[in-house]
Parts: structure tokens; C-alpha cells; sequence
């Protein structure tokens, strides 16, 4: 299956940020979209590209004539929602948005989204909706664009700053991709160790050839160890930062942080 995932906008879209100016839009938008990607690629059979640059606002043709270019299954775009660029307390939640083509999934499967950012953030649920925004009318796949929160609101605004609110809502919108079409999980790729030992071979790669396939094989591996390490699952915790993980994603890692990273997570392995 091969999913395109989307982040909103760029980081010097003009208006698209909190009221105070505290944070852009893209900054919640691009870091949440690389949770999905990375939770994404521990899944079976599963292919993740992306339509976003940090550097500038890709423009709306270009991200679906990728996405269509490329055959994606599946096109999900991330969002921050506002009432326009002042504060209003009065209006918040969370809404999710498909442009309905006869016969499409993607009302079902944005449901099912919905209700899942919903459990996991606590926030109003505003429903699905139907709206004729670029990225959903001509994307050739199922297509839904989820608005996680207002920047608008202060509560949600500080939320959505927040990097454990992008967890909670990159870990919904993947549990419900998941949920819908069925996917599972990919076991680790084991050799043999000493003893009883295993070690995952695929972090035993020259520092620093790796591919972009690998890279994101590292951030993938990253992210576990984080959310592990923050839920209280690892005692003491190895990584609590999740700059680490966009490093990874974003392949700017010295040669000595990648050492650092890939060390920790040998002896992970062995442990």
C-alpha cells in the first residue's frame, strides 16, 4: 500500500499561525505529518512518500500531481484550523474533510480517523465534512484532510505546540489508516547474536551510506524508542527529545550523532 502524506501549507505561508505569532502553522502541521510517516513504516507492505518541503510552500498542484504521479493509495493531509488571526475561546474541536467522489472510501475511513483523534486528544468532535479544497478534489485516491485543533483557541493553540499532542494525534490518524485497511505490523529483521541474543541487522550499515529508505527506517526506530521512553515503557528513559527523530527524518545527522543513535539502539537490542 503506498500513502502520501501531506502537511499543510509551508513555513512562511502568510497568516497561517497562532494569533501571538508563537507558533506557524507548518511547524505543528510537518512535525505531526513526520510522526505518521515514521509510525507508518513499521507497518507490513506499506510505502510512505511525502508532498512537503521545509524550505517553501509547496504549491497544491504540485503536492497532488505527486500523489497521483506516484499511484498512492491513500493521500492524508495534516492541518491546524483557525477562526482567522485573532483569539476566539468559543470555537474549538477537531473536524476531518473529504471531497465525496461516488463510491469513495474516504468518508468511511475519515470516520473512522475522527473518532480516533477524538479518543485520543479529548477535544470537541466537529465531525466529517465535506469540502471542495484542492488536495481532495484532485487527488485521483481517497483523500481526507484532518484539522487537529485551532489555533485560534488558547488551550488548543498551546496544545498543539506541544509535542506530546502531536504524538496523540499522528498515533490516531496511523491507528486508524491502520484500523481500516487491515494492516499489521512488520516483525523485526533478526540475525543471530551470542547466546540467546538477537540483533536487528539492519542497523549494521557504514554510518553514514545510508539511503532515504533507511534513514526513515532510523527515524521509525527512533520514534519507538521515544514514545517508549516518555509512556515510562524503557526505566530510565534513552530518548525523551524528539528532535532526534526529525534529525533522522530529515537526514541532518553529523556522523557522530548517528554513531551516538545507532549505538544506543544496539544496545537495545542486546539488552
Amino acid at each position: 500500500m503506498k500513502i502520501m502524506i501531506d502537511a499543510g501549507h509551508g513555513p512562511d505561508t502568510p497568516g497561517k499561525r497562532v494569533p501571538d505569532d508563537s507558533m506557524r502553522e507548518y511547524e505543528f502541521n510537518s512535525s505531526t505529518a513526520r510522526r505518521v510517516v515514521a509510525a507508518l513504516n513499521d507497518y507490513k507492505d506499506v510505502q510512505v512518500e511525502i508532498t512537503f518541503e521545509d524550505t517553501r510552500d509547496v504549491p497544491l498542484k504540485e503536492r497532488t500531481n505527486k500523489a497521483n504521479a506516484w499511484e498512492a493509495d491513500l493521500f492524508v493531509s495534516i492541518h491546524a484550523n483557525a477562526v482567522g488571526d485573532y483569539w476566539d475561546d468559543n470555537v474549538g474541536g477537531i473536524e476531518t474533510y473529504v471531497y465525496l467522489y461516488p463510491g469513495t472510501v474516504a468518508p468511511k475511513l475519515a470516520a473512522i480517523i475522527q473518532s480516533k483523534l477524538i479518543a485520543y486528544t479529548g477535544l470537541r468532535d466537529r465531525g466529517v465534512k465535506q469540502e471542495d479544497f484542492h488536495v481532495l478534489r484532485e487527488t485521483v485516491m481517497p483523500a481526507i484532510l484532518c484539522e487537529c485543533g485551532f489555533m485560534s483557541n488558547h488551550h488548543e493553540a498551546d496544545l498543539l505546540k506541544a509535542d506530546s499532542y502531536r504524538q496523540k494525534s499522528a498515533d490516531a490518524i496511523v491507528d486508524g489508516i491502520a484500523e481500516f485497511y487491515g494492516l499489521s505490523k512488520d516483525s523485526p529483521d533478526l540475525v543471530p547474536g551470542n547466546g540467546n541474543q538477537t540483533i536487528d541487522k539492519g542497523w549494521w550499515r557504514k554510518a553514514m551510506n545510508l539511503t532515504i529508505e533507511q534513514w526513515r527506517e532510523l527515524a521509525a526506530e527512533l520514534n519507538r524508542m521515544y514514545q517508549d521512553s516518555v509512556s515510562g515503557k524503557i526505566i530510565p528513559p534513552v530518548l525523551n527529545d524528539y528532535r532526534w527523530v526529525e534529525k533522522a527524518y530529515k537526514t541532518e545527522m553529523t556522523p557522530e550523532e548517528l554513531l551516538t543513535v545507532m549505538s544506543i539502539i544496539q544496545m537495545r537490542r542486546i539488552v
